[in-house]
């Protein structure tokens, strides 16, 4: 498992996926500090991404069961890039434009939650699928290393802006990999699909 490329490229995709949840879990509510001078909502705000981390598993395990797991990876990470590097903005939008954003990013950082072990069964099967799925769950603690490295020290040097478009930059890499995956398995799929039509057109039909 650990030798093939499609485990490797899900491991990258996560773990970066994950940095930008911890960040909103662990700095969104001193960001919003620093321009909105309303703790309760602040507080209401992580209350309700809680239930959108949450709800969210069901909805994008829904959605990759309707449209399959590639796309659900890439609509995930180009919807995290997309936010992650707009949320500064979110200082000129006031209350309402923080609490969309981070609602936004919260819901969107579940779909690892739920993708994580479907992809472990899918690609590698069901055998030994508790080890597979764990080896799969380092990438998340591999994501909480990388963030903690992000802030430490980087946030002086880079301020808010930088900091936000440094996890910015984490959520495009993800959908880089998301988006080398999905042709990785459709040139596969093709490559299968174009040997077995030349496998069909010679076999002999019964008269």
């Amino acid at each position: 498992m650990v030798k093939s490329i499609h485990f490797w490229i899900f491991f990258i995709i996560f773990g970066l996926s994950r940095c930008d949840f911890i960040f909103m879990n662990s700095l969104s509510k001193v960001f919003g500090e620093s321009f909105i001078n309303n703790d309760h909502f602040l507080a209401t705000t992580g209350a309700i991404t809680g239930l959108l981390n949450g709800g969210g598993r069901l909805v994008w395990g829904s959605l990759s069961d309707i449209i399959g797991m590639q796309k659900t990876l890439m609509l995930q990470t180009v919807s995290l890039t997309v936010m992650m590097f707009t949320f500064y903005t979110t200082r000129s939008g006031g209350e309402a434009m923080y609490f969309i954003w981070v609602c936004g990013i919260v819901f969107a950082s579940s779909a690892g939650f739920a993708l994580l072990p479907a992809a472990s069964t899918t690609f590698f099967g069901n055998k030994n699928s508790k080890l597979k799925i764990g080896l799969l769950y380092m990438s998340q603690g591999v994501g909480a290393l990388l963030q903690g490295f992000l802030m430490l020290g980087w946030h002086v040097l880079l301020k808010w802006r930088g900091i936000i478009n440094l996890f910015g930059f984490c959520s495009l890499l993800a959908f880089g990999f998301a988006a080398m995956l999905h042709f990785i398995l459709q040139s596969i799929n093709n490559e299968r699909m174009r040997i077995f039509s030349k496998f069909h057109n010679r076999t002999p039909h019964a008269q």
